[in-house]
């Protein structure tokens, strides 16, 4: 008598991982890349990279899950050197006297005025 032992699958890693993969929201509809910064930063772009998400994640259902994770680290990230490389907001932020910060979100448009936000 044979005991067959189950395959173990995906869902089953994901578990023992500790990951709890979930669905993307759906309202959601943009995808921004923030570069790697640090409290000396001055001046951030904020990237749009939706066109390069959807090429890296594909059909994968869940969020979290190893291989979306996996995909999502192997994107080519945006960093400015490249043409197709898209600023969709500029940022600027500076201490203000008495420690708090000030930050300046710039949207980038082209033939359009640009809308400023601060915050």
């Amino acid at each position: 008598m044979s005991s067959k032992i189950p395959s173990p699958t995906l869902s089953y890693f994901e578990t023992k991982l500790g990951r709890k993969p979930c669905e993307a929201p759906t309202h959601l509809s943009r995808v921004l890349y923030i570069p790697l910064h640090d409290n000396n930063t001055t001046h951030l772009p904020l990237y749009e990279a939706g066109d390069r998400y959807r090429r890296a994640v594909k059909d994968l259902p869940l969020l979290g899950s190893t291989i979306y994770t996996t995909m999502l680290g192997l994107m080519g990230k945006p960093s400015g050197d490249n043409i197709n490389d898209q600023v969709a907001w500029l940022t600027d932020i500076w201490s203000m006297e008495g420690g708090g910060i000030q930050i300046r979100l710039n949207k980038r448009e082209l033939g359009m005025c640009s809308s400023e936000i601060q915050l």
